[in-house]
């Protein structure tokens, strides 16, 4: 699976696929040397020259596209020394948002050539995984050689490896055998099954919800299984149950195991439950939105190679509940770290002949830097539960919705209301800079949340709202974005910065054809340097959120790309997302298709994917993006160019503009709603949207 493995390319393209990057805080260099390996001619070697002990991410030597399989279970393995005794994390990742980290390892280096390698059961199916090396925990040289990733099931089990001499002829010579070293490595595991059962509803199944839910009133119990048998006959040193918390509760919580491992999701009720045996642990529930950790390896031990039925209930009435792994975001995790030894046997090693080197060591700094990864301190981040890059879903963006409906919440309700039937989860809501925190948006994002709708956030700018400003007026914005994350980080995970920047009426650009180009890419200049400041402010209040460029227009959006490519924007977002409006199902595809060529250019932001934050068509005015004559042709449009734009790359959700028009008029609107009454007339593209199913 991994290419390059043993890093044996020649020429400047000796690293590819492999690629380097450095965040905030990290610098390095890489390059081939044939000075030491363990395998081959070659081995890379990272230099790393500022680090951070807390941030082991900020330098990763990485390799993505490794497609994974539900049920399979992986190996990795890999050769590694450095200068002085340190650490390496070795992670398996989702390459695209949500950047779910499915394994994550810790091993110690040493001067001389160690093997390493640990396993993974894998609990989904995706397509582009990506291994990083996260070596940035303190400066100094690592190298690191043999990689590879292959189907298996070994537990994670270090040992050393003799290091091979280079000879100009080949020759055969044993290796030595080392004592074996005692080994510990970690393993995170999301549930295979999870489910909450309920006594007042005893035949009700609650496999599908996001949350798992624990409470003596009425008499409910939070159901979990956990699949250990990729752990083999591995002993386990330690497990930690993470969750996190959506209702916290003073209340005693019992953690039970059960025998019965045969219980599926979909079909698990109170009235066919598995019987539970005695409260192995107990803990206090945590306060919303936190994480609760809970040591069980009082239950877990001894279970390796074993699937695992683990149940919380409580005799208390103040309910605990937590997110379950249908959740897009913060699932249930199991933590697992195990011990064992390794001690290779004694067998023959060819040593190669050594390669013909130049008087300099070849070294490339790559230019293919990836999405910036969501990397947690030491914990997992959750697993998707759609496809590799997209949390999946419908979306609608609001229309200035907080100031639409100001105090009238019954407004609101009834807006989300609409969405919820029409299978609508997730909104595009604009967040504007108050004097002090505005209740009504409170009030809006607690009202998505109660109607099962996610929210994509997208925060206007703090004077001066159309370009940089001094520096006190950056200052000024950091510390009120700064709030608003805090605020709002435990109900949402998505984040989009401005809009439509490439519009002077959204930034100080100046967008005539025809404009100096000089002064054109100083104003692209200064929107990266806005998105610095966001995205640094936003991951530093939560590390786990997903940050999106500004929804780019398909007005000019060329000659903005073509600005924007040769800088290093890429390191500041997650997502790009953009607006391709066009008069019909084609056009809309060709501006899509258009703005991806663009993007394709520069390896750096072809791996972002890409989210259509706004796309419609309206009935009432001519002389706006997407006119079309009569309603039945706005949902027939609807209906063709949602699964076209999805089929050429755009990820899930697709975000229709908009659910209604602030006048009583069709426009781009799914709906028409009389802001007093609150009738609604719900139009053909609010039926074809509710009934669209996007091909898989």
């Amino acid at each position: 699976m991994i290419a390059n493995g043993s890093f044996e390319n020649i020429g400047s393209s000796w690293l590819s696929p492999w690629y380097m990057q450095t965040k905030t805080g990290g610098a390095a260099t890489v390059s081939q040397t044939n000075a030491t390996r363990a395998d081959g001619s070659y081995s890379a070697l990272l230099n790393v020259t500022a680090a951070s002990a807390a941030q082991p991410w900020v330098v990763q030597l990485s390799q993505d596209k490794l497609a994974i399989t539900n049920g399979q279970t992986y190996t990795v393995a890999f050769s590694a020394k450095a200068a002085a005794g340190r650490t390496l994390d070795a992670v398996l990742q989702q390459t695209a948002s949500p950047y779910a980290v499915y394994a994550e390892n810790r091993f110690s280096l040493t001067t001389a050539w160690q093997t390493f390698s640990f396993s993974y059961p894998a609990g989904v199916s995706d397509p582009n995984v990506s291994l990083h090396f996260n070596v940035g925990g303190a400066t100094g040289n690592v190298w690191i050689d043999a990689v590879s990733v292959a189907a298996g099931s070994p537990t994670a089990t270090p040992s050393p490896a003799a290091t091979p001499t280079p000879t100009r002829t080949a020759t055969v010579t044993p290796t030595r055998t080392p004592a074996a070293v005692p080994t510990t490595a970690s393993v995170s595991l999301l549930p295979a099954s999870d489910a909450t059962v309920r006594a007042d509803s005893p035949s009700t199944n609650y496999g599908s919800a996001t949350t798992l839910t624990s409470d003596g009133s009425p008499i409910t119990a939070a159901y979990m299984k956990f699949d250990l048998t990729g752990l083999g006959s591995a002993s386990i040193k330690t497990a930690t149950l993470r969750m996190m918390v959506t209702n916290g509760s003073s209340g005693t919580q019992s953690l039970k195991l059960g025998a019965d491992t045969s219980w599926g999701e979909s079909a698990i009720t109170y009235s066919n439950r598995p019987a539970l045996g005695a409260a192995f642990k107990t803990f206090a529930g945590g306060a919303q939105g936190t994480w609760a950790t809970v040591d069980v390896t009082g239950g877990v031990s001894g279970m390796a190679g074993r699937v695992l039925t683990l149940a919380i209930d409580s005799a208390s009435s103040d309910g605990y509940a937590f997110y379950s792994r249908e959740n897009p975001i913060d699932k249930v995790t199991l933590v697992i770290e195990t011990a064992g030894a390794g001690s290779p046997s004694s067998t023959p090693t060819r040593t190669p002949t050594a390669k013909p080197s130049s008087s300099s060591t070849p070294t490339r700094t790559p230019t293919s830097t990836p999405t910036p990864t969501r990397m947690p301190t030491a914990t997992p981040s959750p697993a998707p539960t759609v496809t590799a890059s997209s949390p999946g879903g419908k979306g609608v963006a609001l229309r200035p919705f907080v100031q639409y409906w100001g105090s009238n919440r019954a407004g609101m309700d009834s807006d989300f209301a609409d969405m919820k039937a029409g299978g609508i989860t997730w909104a595009r809501i604009d967040l504007f800079n108050t004097a002090s925190p505005d209740p009504n948006f409170d009030y809006a994002v607690q009202s998505a949340k109660s109607h099962g709708i996610n929210v994509l956030i997208t925060v206007h700018k703090t004077p001066p709202e159309t370009d940089l400003g001094t520096d006190a007026d950056r200052a000024v914005y950091r510390t009120w974005l700064g709030q608003m994350v805090d605020r709002y980080k435990y109900h949402v995970k998505y984040w989009a910065i401005n809009n439509e920047p490439n519009l002077h009426y959204e930034w100080n650009i100046d967008d005539n054809a025809g404009s100096n180009q000089t002064a054109y890419e100083a104003s692209v200049a200064r929107y990266v340097q806005h998105l610095r400041d966001w995205y640094e402010t936003v991951k530093a209040k939560d590390p786990s959120a997903v940050v999106l460029f500004a929804g780019l227009s398909e007005w000019t959006v060329e000659r903005y790309m073509d600005a924007l490519i040769k800088t290093d924007a890429y390191r500041y977002f997650d997502i790009i997302p953009f607006h391709p409006y066009g008069y019909n199902p084609d056009r809309v595809l060709s501006r899509f298709n258009s703005f991806k060529g663009k993007l394709n250019l520069n390896s750096n932001y072809s791996r972002k994917p890409i989210w259509v934050t706004e796309i419609g068509f309206n009935t009432s005015w001519s002389n706006k993006a997407g006119y079309v004559t009569s309603e039945q042709t706005k949902a027939s449009y609807l209906a063709q160019t949602l699964p076209r734009l999805k089929a050429a790359s755009a990820q899930l959700p697709i975000f229709w503009y908009t659910l209604h028009e602030n006048e009583d008029v069709g426009g781009f609107a799914l709906t028409r709603k009389n802001k007093t009454t609150l009738q609604t007339t719900y139009l053909p593209a609010y039926y074809t949207y509710r009934d669209l199913v996007y091909p898989q």
